[in-house]
């Protein structure tokens, strides 16, 4: 017979069922991700609105932003997580072909397991770099490779029968529309350092092609013209050809390599910091490398390397690896031409600049003063074409904030076009074979002749 406490407890238990323990039906659960759907809806349209008013640069980049606005709201549709969410942003920022544009969720984890969902590629061990006459060039390799009679300067003919050369402007054209980079000639630089992503399993057929010259006939190319080496090159017994397969055990899960050209080691160089670092070329002209701009310490830095170097005749000033950074007016102030920075002497005699496309962000402005502002003769490649100021856009539920580039600094001719060369000069695949610089060697030409005049 039940007891009046017992009688007690099923009363309450029928009064508050919940009580008993937490339950969730199914319209509850409908109701919490309705609602994580609305939050979507609403950080996805605040972003769009967003973009729309603060990128002064989508029309110079021909990019139709409510066709891209219409296509996310279509793919929101099919978001039912966090991750994929933040996927979707991705995508996104990416159609800015903007090359400072992140994403950075709140939740660091998903960023993880969105790059986890991607397919795993494998590549062979080695960067490639396009050099002179469309030729694909090896720049670095690894050990296991060399094994297998693959070194720097060799140029490789084609892959599983396909030209090489086609083959990556293929998927440097692929990789550009994806997004993420300003310049077309940027995600082929990032394509070649990649290198051979394997087709597919199972084994990869690699065709090589080596400069076969004699002694004396390599001497007279060094000398030629660039029309009479494309000349030389055209001839059947200047090549000797090298086959090998490789197997996908052979391959590695596919990184970044470098930046599409061999990071060339001058001799005897001097780091004055992580930033700055100066040489005495052979030649007996300067060299200095700016890996990035700080327009508040740089000028020290670089009155130190001129002092070093005030013997030398002309300098060479490479930007080649400059990834940016602040105060590029300060920095190109230290160089011949208007301005100068207050309580630090400049260089006054001939420069010559290298450039290319690993150029960007304050490296890219750099460039662009030391071409236009200086008349300095540029060398090599454009810049990527990156330089805008940024600007920076937090999510109404706090998701995420997205770094974008919010307008032009200057001239509307950088962004996405980068500073060209005054010479554009590509790698020679017999001077790569020698171990010689070809837009460094190209600069001291010119510094040479301009010391004649």
């Amino acid at each position: 017979m039940p007891t009046k406490y017992s009688c007690w407890l099923v009363f309450l238990f029928l009064i508050f069922p919940l009580a008993a323990g937490p339950t969730t039906s199914a319209a509850d659960g409908a109701m919490i991700f309705g609602d994580r759907t609305k939050q979507y809806k609403s950080d996805l349209d605040a972003l769009l609105k967003h973009l729309d008013k603060e990128c002064q640069l989508l029309s110079q980049k021909k990019i139709k932003w409510n066709k891209v606005s219409s296509e996310a709201r279509k793919r929101l549709k099919s978001v039912t997580s966090d991750v994929e969410f933040y996927g979707l942003l991705v995508w996104v920022v990416g159609q800015l072909r903007d090359s400072h544009a992140h994403v950075a969720p709140k939740d660091q984890s998903l960023a993880t397991a969105w790059n986890e969902q991607k397919p795993q590629q494998r590549q062979v061990p080695m960067a490639l770099m396009p050099g002179a006459h469309d030729l694909v060039l090896v720049s670095w390799v690894s050990d296991a490779m060399q094994d297998l009679g693959i070194e720097v300067g060799l140029a490789l003919d084609s892959i599983n029968g396909e030209g090489a050369w086609d083959w990556f402007e293929e998927r440097s054209q692929e990789r550009f529309l994806e997004g993420y980079y300003s310049t077309i000639h940027r995600a082929r630089t990032v394509t070649f350092s990649y290198g051979v992503i394997l087709p597919g399993k199972g084994m990869v057929e690699l065709e090589f092609k080596k400069p076969k010259l004699a002694e004396k006939e390599r001497a007279s190319y060094l000398k030629a013209s660039f029309r009479k080496r494309a000349k030389i090159l055209k001839k059947t017994p200047a090549w000797e050809s090298v086959s090998i397969k490789i197997s996908e055990d052979k391959c590695q899960p596919a990184r970044f390599l470098g930046h599409g050209f061999p990071q060339w080691q001058v001799p005897e160089i001097e780091r004055v910091s992580g930033m700055t670092a100066y040489a005495k070329l052979p030649s007996g002209n300067g060299y200095v490398n700016l890996r990035n701009v700080n327009g508040g310490s740089q000028p020290a830095e670089l009155q130190k390397a001129f002092e070093a170097l005030k013997d030398c005749p002309a300098l060479v000033v490479d930007l080649r690896w400059n990834g940016g950074g602040g105060g590029e007016g300060q920095v190109a102030a230290c160089f011949p031409g208007r301005g100068r920075v207050e309580g630090h002497e400049k260089w006054t005699k001939p420069v010559a600049v290298l450039v290319g496309p690993r150029v960007m962000s304050s490296g890219d402005s750099v460039a662009y003063y030391l071409k236009n502002t200086y008349n300095h003769e540029l060398f090599g490649e454009n810049t990527s074409g990156a330089p805008g100021p940024k600007g920076r856009f937090e999510l109404p539920s706090g998701f995420a904030s997205v770094l974008f580039v919010r307008s032009q600094w200057r001239s509307r001719s950088l962004e996405g076009i980068g500073v060209a060369p005054d010479n554009r000069v590509l790698q020679d695949v017999v001077e790569l074979s020698c171990g010689m610089d070809s837009v460094l060697g190209a600069a001291e030409k010119h510094l040479k002749k301009k010391a004649r005049r």
